[in-house]
């Protein structure tokens, strides 16, 4: 029963994961990029711009996060191509470096069902 806690955090993780879109794509210097909406959950105290989530930017490998508001963001974002993508990037808020994204097991413990994750969930 001391597992309650950690599993239903990566049951919570999952649902959160499958509303959140993932795309990758690179700039016009050639470099990757990964963008992602985050969704706050809704007893997370976040600041007044970022209570309807944000687009979160970052690199592959890790590192800066930019964070632009979703109310900021057009609707179909997932379908911009690469340079309207950077565009909102350039123009994103500077967030806290961090880890790149990783995937975890799902909580049923199937190898081949997994989950991104962030391992600062405030940015």
């Amino acid at each position: 029963m001391s597992d309650v806690g950690p599993r239903r955090r990566l049951i919570e993780l999952r649902r959160i994961a499958t509303v959140m879109a993932l795309r990758r794509y690179s700039d016009r210097s050639g470099r990757d990029w990964n963008v992602w909406n985050v969704q706050p959950p809704a007893s997370e105290h976040v600041q007044e711009p970022l209570r309807e989530g944000w687009l979160c930017f970052q690199r592959p490998t890790g590192g800066n996060r930019y964070r632009l508001p979703m109310s900021e963001v057009p609707p179909t974002w997932e379908e911009l191509p690469a340079e309207r993508l950077d565009l909102l990037r350039r123009v994103a808020a500077l967030g806290q470096p961090s880890q790149p994204m990783r995937r975890v097991p799902s909580a049923e413990g199937e190898s081949h069902e997994t989950a991104l994750i962030s391992p600062s969930p405030s940015v």
